[in-house]
């Protein structure tokens, strides 16, 4: 432990940026636009006469902002979890994390860039749903030497990386393309060549933070770090794999291989995921000899997992609630896109990207950003000579790229929670590379810029 200073919770902290973001909401103007068939008319904004939400409206309206933006992503969560569970009491994946960490010992780092790669593919398809395993991963964790901030953002990393360049991600870039009057996934090109930049980028900042902490444990950014839950897989030592593991690890991951094929064809979200993982849960189960009683067993021991994260979840979306009740969302979108006008075509294009950075605090889904924004930074990009592809991208990487930082994004202090981290830890981990992202998205924009792409 370093020091005997309590730092925030996750809970405290977010209690304050919600209170703090309430009050803002009472100094902002409220405006509306005016919307046919869910899209913005750019040239529609008035004020209009302010709204001030009271606590127990907000508090009424937190379960419908709840239901609407985030039931799917914590029924797959509860789900997911639950068929970890099963493979999990089955003993296939320690057993496999500790002949992986036992064979690869003296280079044991291949594993990171081998994470990334999983977790960046999946989130190519719009899949983040990481924090059902975050247990696994502190497993793997303690193999190595690391803390828990690695656990998590190994995976948060890897996931959001993928999905904030992704050239062919359903819920954002077809979303945006759609409206800005583009061919769906056109501009592939660019998109991939950034997201591999992206991935190498961060597996190798990871890479370099966990050499650092295998050295000299006191360089972790942690001040403190608990493990009591998870053992050293010690009781695996002089085991083999068995063809019941084999399978059960095949039709695991074959599920999720599955869900990622059927989601580049059919745009399939978390709903659908959830719906294949439930079945592939119990055929885990059945090939490991077991009965209904004891699946479900392992499955109800996963999923109580998660009640921390959707905890932090749920009062994290109280924040996309107080600026839908109080009318505020349209007046920033409007005066955010309107400071845009008068830049040249570069500048504009990274005002863009931090725009959009700032409008998701308060829509932190990506497919409802691009339904606000993107009638708007379209025609407003004809102007400013940035080329539509070019605002759709600035969309997807100012949607991405705050997640990465927002105390109130629900994916994100949900995976800090089940990996018993603060945003304290988070934030000393990824500051310096963040500002490394930061720049690369900038010059990529420039790029994007002076190629006329």
């Amino acid at each position: 432990m370093k020091g005997n200073r309590k730092s925030l919770s996750n809970y405290s902290l977010l209690l304050i940026i919600i209170g703090i973001i309430y009050l803002i909401s009472f100094l902002i103007p409220s405006g509306s636009f005016e919307r046919v068939d869910g899209a913005v008319d750019s040239d529609s904004f008035t004020l209009v006469d302010k709204v001030f939400v009271s606590p127990v409206k907000l508090f009424m309206e937190l379960p419908n902002t709840v239901i609407s933006q985030q039931a799917s992503t914590i029924l797959a969560m509860i789900i997911v979890a639950g068929a970890i569970g099963v493979v999990t009491r089955s003993g296939a994946l320690d057993l496999a994390i500790y002949s992986l960490t036992k064979r690869f010992e003296s280079k044991i780092l291949i594993v990171i860039p081998i994470i990334f790669l999983y977790f960046g593919a999946l989130s190519l398809v719009g899949v983040q749903v990481v924090i059902p395993f975050v247990p696994l991963a502190i497993t793997l964790a303690r193999r190595m030497k690391l803390d828990n901030i690695f656990a998590a953002s190994v995976m948060i990393l890897g996931a959001y990386c993928g999905f904030m360049s992704s050239p062919i991600n359903p819920f954002t870039t077809a979303v945006a393309q759609e409206i800005a009057g583009l061919p769906t996934f056109s501009g592939a090109g660019l998109r991939t060549v950034l997201t591999i930049i992206l991935l190498t980028v961060m597996a190798a900042y990871m890479c370099w933070y966990a050499a650092r902490v295998r050295k000299d444990p006191g360089k972790s950014v942690m001040e403190q770090t608990d493990f009591s839950e998870f053992g050293e897989l010690a009781e695996y030592e002089g085991q083999k794999m068995e063809l019941r593991h084999w399978l059960t690890l095949i039709i695991f991951f074959t599920g999720f291989i599955l869900f990622g094929i059927l989601a580049a064809k059919n745009q399939y979200g978390t709903k659908q995921l959830a719906a294949i993982m439930l079945p592939t849960a119990f055929c885990c189960g059945i090939v490991n000899g077991w009965g209904v009683d004891k699946i479900m067993e392992g499955f109800i021991d996963g999923a109580q997992r998660q009640i921390v994260p959707i905890v932090v979840m749920i009062l994290a979306c109280a924040v996309p609630t107080i600026f839908s009740l109080s009318g505020i969302l349209d007046t920033v979108v409007y005066y955010l896109s309107m400071a845009l006008s008068g830049l040249n075509s570069a500048l504009a294009a990274i005002g863009m990207f931090i725009a959009n950075a700032i409008i998701n605090l308060a829509i932190p889904s990506g497919s409802a950003q691009a339904v606000a924004v993107m009638p708007i930074m379209a025609p407003l990009s004809d102007g400013i000579g940035v080329s539509r592809q070019t605002a759709v991208l600035a969309y997807q990487l100012g949607d991405g790229f705050t997640n990465l930082l927002n105390p109130a994004c629900a994916p994100l202090v949900g995976c800090l929670a089940a990996a018993r981290c603060t945003l304290k830890d988070w934030f000393k981990l990824i500051i310096p590379l963040y500002m490394i992202v930061f720049v690369i998205c900038c010059v990529f924009l420039i790029i994007a810029t002076r190629i006329g792409w």
